[in-house]
C-alpha cells in the first residue's frame, strides 16, 4: 500500500513488410561516365526479398534564399529493375554533368504501401549545381566507406569556387607529403 508500482514496453510498427536499400558502388563519379548502385530488399528477418524496384536519379540544386536553404529537384533519368533471389540488384546511371545526384529507390510490398530509400553520388565537374554560400568551407567526398591496405582512394574535393588552390596533406603519425593543387573548376578529384 502506498507504493507506486511503473512499467513499460515498447512495439516495433514497420512500414512495410520488407525494407529497401541503395547505395552506391563509389561516392564519386564523373559526368558521362557509367556508375552503378546496389539496391538490396530484405524482409525484417533479415531473409531476401524479390521485389521489383523503381530508381529516379535526381539532380540536386542546393538554393539559398530569403526562406534559408532549399533544395531543388529535377528527374535527370529513371529505371525499373528486379531483385533476385537473394534479394540484390545493380542498376547504372550515367551523370550528365557535375553536381549532386541522389537516387530514390521505391518498391511496393503487398498491400498499398511503397517502401524507399536514398542514396547518393557526387559528379566531379564544373557547373552551377555546386552549393557555396561564400562560408569558405571545403567538402570533402571519398569514393568508398572504407579501404583496405594497398588501396587508392579516390578523393573529390568541392571547394565551390573555381580557380583555387588547395593544399593537400598525407599523414599518419606525422605529415608524410605536402603539396598544393591548382582546382580549376569549384571541385577536383585527387587519386
Amino acid at each position: 500500500a502506498g507504493r507506486e508500482i511503473a512499467g513499460g514496453n515498447s512495439v516495433v510498427a514497420t512500414y512495410g513488410t520488407f525494407i529497401v536499400n541503395i547505395q552506391p558502388e563509389q561516392y564519386v563519379a564523373t559526368p558521362g561516365k557509367e556508375t552503378w548502385f546496389k539496391i538490396e530488399t530484405r524482409d525484417y528477418n533479415d531473409q531476401p526479398v524479390q521485389a521489383k524496384v523503381h530508381v529516379n536519379f535526381t539532380r540536386w540544386k542546393y538554393q539559398k534564399g530569403s526562406r534559408g536553404n532549399a533544395t531543388q529537384e529535377s528527374v535527370a533519368s529513371s529505371a525499373d529493375v528486379d531483385t533476385d533471389a537473394q534479394g540484390r540488384a545493380r542498376i547504372p546511371f550515367t551523370p550528365p554533368d557535375s553536381g549532386s545526384f541522389h537516387a530514390l529507390a521505391v518498391a511496393k510490398g503487398p498491400g498499398p504501401r511503397e517502401v524507399q530509400d536514398t542514396g547518393y553520388v557526387w559528379v566531379s565537374g564544373a557547373g552551377e549545381s555546386w552549393y557555396s554560400d561564400g562560408d569558405e568551407t571545403v567538402t570533402i567526398v571519398p569514393d568508398k566507406k572504407e579501404y583496405k591496405p594497398g588501396d587508392t582512394a579516390k578523393v573529390l574535393i568541392v571547394t565551390g569556387v573555381p580557380n583555387s588552390k588547395v593544399l593537400v596533406t598525407t599523414e599518419s603519425r606525422g605529415i608524410s607529403s605536402v603539396r598544393v593543387i591548382a582546382a580549376n573548376g569549384p571541385t577536383t578529384t585527387l587519386d
